[in-house]
């Protein structure tokens, strides 16, 4: 029956729509059929044969629709037996390519090339049949060549098989295409491909320069037919035909890619448009030719027209030059990124919106792959103005959030120059965009970003770091105070940012109920806070440490899912108020952290009580050292005294690998020194003897002598309280001396406080993205140093050490033996 309708309908010069309807549904049947129904087709006697009948009725449908595009009206059933019939040939190839022998696989090659070339006349010349045949239809047909050229076996011949029926078949649908691309070429095929996927109608680029936001990368990317088109463009460049393709493509780009001009035809710019599309696509097969300086000696009179003009096909060829910058620049010298960077810097001037949109991704790209090249070093103010310039007309996320990660990614690199300060204008609109109802979770967190970046310029690892400003200030802590961390907006009545919030801007409750619906707002927040904390100066201290009573209650009474990050905030704290230069009134800091004693270190415990959390214990224990070397009162060190205490047992009690020796005695040792008394009454509760061992085969793990005498001094403390016999303590004891008094380099292991305070911070949270914890790393170092112990800038160490060490403890030592 099917044949017979066949036969029917080729005879025919006009058909009935009823005849097209039921011909779309025979069809269908037996196009399924062949498709689904048949494991290997090509192994049935008429599989082959079946398929060029399939191929034939293609012809046929084909050769009526061209010869009536009135009738090809959408919803038709001659287009929908059309598109039905394309299709299935479309799948019979990917399911069955060996049963296309018969139909030749040449011949459909170039049927289906035909028909590409026959829509892109008229869609380019806006005929009724042009306008009739929608996209997917010409997706189908490009599918169709990469399928072609997707087979290993039509490629390059025979695969591996011991039927010998099968490796004929592979071997001749070799042949057959083989001899198709002799006879068509493959620039032609490669030309006419990119053609009709690029082609963008003239209404369709005014709708996009008009609205450049609906689309950053430039009018019709992304749109599946281009996407087919591209992809089908990649398939055919592979071996064995990427020679072939990529001399083409070296013979377009020396004759077409001229200077624009003015009286440029739209179908020269479209050629154009092509050769630069091609560029971006095939990398691989130009650049061992063409140099990158040559490439963007052609690219160059594009960026300039569209810096300078707002024509349209100056915008469309420099927005596909931009993309051939972005694709080129991995490999890219960097002695020519500055010449790149000044033409995007130009396009980001322009007046066209287009042309500024559609450089960010490249600046992006330069900055992510070559930010050592020297040229960047005078240039990330610049970008940075334009790009928050831009972000005033975004709207969409799809634009905003590029914008919003390239100024990040710039302050962050501008942060080791430190030349850089957000005016205040800049943060105005930055709060005014995060506190807009309509902005998206991702816009949200991407401004986050920025201003924790924006901490980066203070950094005091840098050699010119610049503190952030009274109202940069005022806006990190409204959007901490937003994110939830503080409650009741604690952190914005200490910002007292009245001059960034406006008449127009939103109430913070609306915002924050919609930062409520996500935790990660806590965890951005936090880290925004840690940043500012890493930086704050000194006369901006009052203001932060408003905010820490409002924090610790939050901290009390909210159940936490882990306490890394609540534990580095605290930590922070803490060592702004033990920093000597941020001190203004001689201590007053210091004295004022005396009252926050019991929430602190009820905040310790509850971390060192979390089972398998080393990371928040870790930070605990570090918070433990620094409160005992900041206690200034007793009602301090009794706070401390129950925590330290149950610490202790604990570790004398644990076999000696249960515990980290570098993070655990330190604070043990400075317990013994700062507060004996406590320590014996310790001692009296663990097994008589144990502690004092335990502190002497620490100190051999230490390699700096600071660390080593602070332990033994701890040992004396502990064997003071012991009744055990001391025979194996004072043999460990001098033994231990001995070790402390060795050079340099000669006893322990590579393991100092110092260095460990430092992998310590620089572990901390979010560290990737913040300032480095520079005064928090002082801190430690100033706290691993038993009290009393003083050692001038210049002096040897360890000499100092042992020579204060041996001396202090002498009189102790004579009282114990004797």
């Amino acid at each position: 029956v099917w044949m017979a309708l066949n036969e029917h309908l080729a005879s025919q010069q006009q058909v009935e729509s009823s005849l097209w309807r039921f011909s779309r549904y025979l069809d269908g049947c037996v196009t399924i059929l062949l498709n689904v129904g048949y494991p290997h087709l090509h192994a049935v006697s008429t599989g082959s044969d079946l398929v060029a009948v399939v191929t034939q009725k293609l012809r046929s449908l084909w050769a009526y629709v061209i010869a009536n595009p009135g009738q090809v009206e959408p919803g038709t059933w001659l287009l929908k037996d059309f598109k039905s019939v394309l299709k299935a040939w479309g799948n019979l190839l990917k399911n069955h390519p060996l049963a296309f022998v018969r139909a030749d696989v040449g011949q459909c090659l170039q049927f289906a090339l035909q028909m590409s070339h026959q829509l892109l006349l008229a869609r380019t010349n806006q005929t009724p049949l042009g306008t009739s045949i929608p996209d997917h239809v010409c997706r189908h047909v490009v599918d169709f060549v990469k399928s072609v050229f997707s087979v290993k076996a039509f490629r390059q011949g025979p695969t591996e098989t011991s039927d010998p029926q099968l490796i004929e078949a592979q071997r001749t649908c070799h042949q057959q295409l083989h001899a198709a691309v002799t006879t068509l070429g493959m620039g032609p095929i490669v030309d006419n491909l990119l053609a009709l996927g690029m082609l963008t109608p003239p209404d369709q680029m005014a709708e996009w320069l008009e609205d450049p936001e609906q689309n950053p990368q430039g009018p019709g990317t992304g749109a599946p037919l281009r996407l087919a088109a591209e992809a089908c463009v990649i398939t055919i460049g592979q071996p064995p035909f990427a020679a072939p393709v990529g001399e083409h493509l070296l013979r377009r780009m020396t004759a077409e890619l001229s200077a624009p001009t003015a009286g440029d035809s739209l179908e020269v710019v479209r050629q154009k448009q092509q050769v630069l599309a091609a560029l971006a696509l095939l990398p691989e097969l130009v650049m061992p030719h063409v140099q990158h300086q040559t490439l963007l000696q052609a690219l160059e009179p594009f960026l300039v027209a569209a810096s300078t003009a707002s024509g349209q096909q100056a915008i469309l060829l420099a927005t596909q030059a931009v993309q051939v910058i972005k694709i080129w620049t991995p490999s890219m010298p960097q002695g020519l990124v500055g010449f790149c960077l000044q033409h995007l810097l130009a396009m980001m001037r322009s007046p066209a919106q287009a042309c500024r949109i559609v450089a960010l991704r490249p600046v992006q790209t330069l900055l992510e792959k070559h930010p050592e090249a020297e040229a960047w070093a005078t240039m990330y103010g610049f970008f940075i103005k334009e790009a928050i310039g831009l972000l005033k007309s975004l709207k969409s996320v799809e634009t905003l959030w590029p914008c919003l990660y390239l100024i990040e990614l710039l302050l962050k690199d501008e942060a080791d120059n430190g030349q850089y300060e957000m005016e205040a204008d800049t943060l105005q609109q930055l709060v005014a965009l995060w506190r807009d109802p309509n902005s998206d979770d991702m816009i949200r967190h991407a401004l986050l970003d920025v201003f924790k970046a924006l901490t980066l310029l203070g950094s005091l690892n840098h050699s010119k770091p610049r503190p952030l400003s009274d109202m940069a200030l005022q806006a990190c802590l409204l959007l901490v105070s937003d994110c939830g961390l503080t409650g009741e907006g604690a952190a914005a009545k200490a910002a007292n940012a009245t001059e960034l919030l406006g008449k127009t801007t939103p109430l913070a409750a609306t915002v924050q109920e919609i930062c409520a619906s996500e935790t990660t707002y806590v965890d951005d927040g936090s880290a925004l806070l840690i940043g500012v904390l890493r930086v704050v100066s000194q006369t901006q201290v009052p203001t932060v440490m408003t905010i820490l009573p409002q924090l610790l209650q939050h901290f009390s009474t909210t159940k936490l899912p882990a306490y890394d990050i609540p534990l580095d905030i605290v930590l922070e704290y803490v060592t702004i108020c033990s920093t000597s230069e941020l001190n203004a009134s001689g201590g007053e800091l210091a004295a004022q952290l005396q009252t926050y004693y019991p929430a602190m270190v009820e905040l310790c415990k509850r971390a060192l009580e979390v089972e398998e959390d080393d990371r928040s214990q870790e930070r605990a224990l570090r918070l433990l050292q620094l409160l005992l070397h900041c206690a200034l009162t007793p009602q301090s060190q009794s706070a401390i005294a129950d925590v330290t205490a149950v610490l202790f047992r604990s570790v004398m009690s644990a076999q000696e690998g249960d515990y980290s020796v570098h993070t655990v005695m330190p604070v043990l040792s400075l317990w013994a020194a700062r507060c004996p008394d406590q320590l014996r009454a310790a001692c009296s509760t663990v097994t008589p003897g144990v502690a004092p061992i335990r502190f002497l085969k620490a100190s051999r793990r230490f390699k700096q002598a600071v660390c080593q005498v602070g332990l033994l001094q701890a040992a004396l403390v502990a064997q003071s309280a012991s009744p055990a016999p001391a025979d194996e303590f004072w043999e460990l004891y001098f033994s231990s001396c001995a070790e402390t008094l060795r050079p340099d380099g000669q006893s322990g292991v590579n393991s100092s406080l110092g260095i460990l305070s430092k992998a310590f911070a620089l572990r901390s949270a979010a560290t990737g993205k913040l300032p480095r914890a520079v005064r928090l790393m002082n801190a430690l170092d100033v706290a691993s140093v038993p009290p009393g112990l003083v050692i001038p800038p210049e002096a040897n160490a360890q000499q100092v050490a042992c020579q204060w060490f041996f001396q202090g403890s002498w009189t102790m030592v004579q009282g114990l033996i004797s």
